[in-house]
């Protein structure tokens, strides 16, 4: 492979902009980024199963600090809260506020136009073929 490719740099620098961008999008309407996708993990997700704080870390590849430090700030803003799970009192489900649920299609419409972004001038077979690519290089990294 030529010398000059720097992978991980490119993922970085694409990640940094993708970052940034969400940020601020999500600043508009009162969220950082991480807590605007995982509110939206939580909207989706939830509509078909109870969602609990081992499900964000597991879908976003992030530690338990770092979501139980997401998490608070959406109970402190009063977007999400912590519910017994009938079977077993030591698990605590998440479960969206009212006012989390008002503004749910507004995230979700914001992550699928910044989706439509990332892919813009990108044929099918171009998208399949990242998707792929992407998923190799994730299970390159242990």
């Amino acid at each position: 492979m030529g010398g000059n490719f720097d992978c991980g740099r490119r993922i970085l620098a694409i990640g940094n902009k993708v970052r940034r961008f969400l940020d601020a999008s999500f600043a508009r309407i009162g969220l950082t980024g991480p807590q605007g996708a995982i509110l939206h993990f939580i909207y989706t997700q939830g509509k078909c199963r109870d969602i609990f704080q081992r499900d964000v870390e597991a879908a976003f590849d992030i530690r338990r600090s770092s979501v139980t430090s997401v998490i608070h700030g959406l109970e402190q803003s009063g977007f999400i809260r912590r519910e017994n799970v009938e079977d077993d009192g030591r698990l605590k489900k998440l479960a969206l506020t009212p006012k989390a649920v008002n503004i749910a299609e507004h995230i979700a419409e914001l992550l699928d136009e910044t989706n439509k972004m990332l892919v813009k001038n990108l044929k099918k077979q171009d998208i399949d073929c990242l998707d792929m690519l992407l998923e190799k290089i994730d299970g390159n990294i242990p």
